[in-house]
């Protein structure tokens, strides 16, 4: 008899061991096959990887994986839930983005009015375990609104302080900020930073790799005047008059500053979706 070469009855189980083993031929942008997402029960609006590996999400959701975790959860690298991660009762509403400070800690922002039943106007900050961190921002602000279409942003700065868009906040009803509000370390307004000189909304924003701030949305300055929608601010909230960037006629919603200097933005605007890199 004739001996087909080669053995196609072997064949069907070679692609049966492939396909198990999605490694031996996935390439660079195939799915990770060793990722099993959760299903969480509400959308993910954030989703940061620790240094360790873990991944944390926050978003609608009380339920992760079958797992309770109001709003926030940390995944391993797997996808299942860390056990060691419990907000317990949580955000009373949803987290709309999250900042991991150097400490670990991490800094919340959202639709929220209490935390573990502790009051917390918007933003509020977890132990690393994802318990309520109750010293932070302990005298809560006269009044707070989103300005942002997308709800408010938040940034962590290398010297424990945060910076937050898509807020006007009144601390009291003689102190107040809007647009990019600069917090000190304990959660009250740091006075040394103001944005003064944009009129229109702050969406979103980015700390550069120089130390100076990007901020991005629907708004034009007025000192110096000429900057739309993108600009670059000085640590004090001046705008930056050296950052010489096109004007752009489309709302910008991120920006991103590229270890290398340049910078990614994403907008939209006459019926178009806009990523560019400056």
């Amino acid at each position: 008899k004739t001996r087909l070469s080669p053995p196609f009855h072997i064949i069907p189980l070679i692609l049966i061991a492939l396909s198990l083993c999605g490694w031996a031929v996935a390439g660079p942008g195939a799915v990770d096959g060793s990722f099993i997402p959760p299903a969480p029960n509400g959308w993910v609006h954030d989703i940061a990887v620790q240094p360790d590996g873990k991944i944390l999400v926050a978003g609608e959701f009380t339920t992760i994986g079958g797992v309770s975790r109001s709003r926030i959860a940390r995944l391993f690298a797997d996808g299942t839930v860390d056990p060691s991660f419990d907000p317990g009762v949580g955000p009373n509403n949803l987290i709309r983005s999250f900042a991991v400070q150097p400490n670990g800690q991490i800094l919340i922002v959202g639709e929220f009015t209490s935390v573990s039943g502790t009051p917390r106007n918007r933003y509020a900050r977890l132990n690393t375990n994802g318990t309520h961190d109750v010293t932070f921002a302990v005298t809560q602000p006269a009044l707070l609104f989103v300005t942002s279409p997308t709800g408010p942003r938040v940034m962590a700065l290398p010297d424990g302080k945060s910076l937050v868009t898509g807020m006007q906040i009144y601390f009291t009803f003689v102190l107040s900020r809007v647009g990019m509000i600069r917090l000190n370390a304990d959660g009250s307004c740091d006075t040394s930073f103001n944005l003064t000189a944009a009129s229109g909304t702050v969406i979103s924003g980015a700390l550069t790799p120089g130390g100076k701030y990007l901020v991005c949305g629907s708004f034009t300055t007025t000192s110096p005047a000429g900057y739309t929608n993108l600009a670059r601010l000085d640590t004090n909230g001046a705008v930056d008059a050296t950052f010489t960037a096109p004007t752009r006629p489309e709302t910008l919603s991120i920006v991103r500053a590229l270890p290398n200097g340049q910078l990614l933005t994403v907008g939209s605007g006459g019926s178009s979706n806009y990523v560019r890199r400056l």
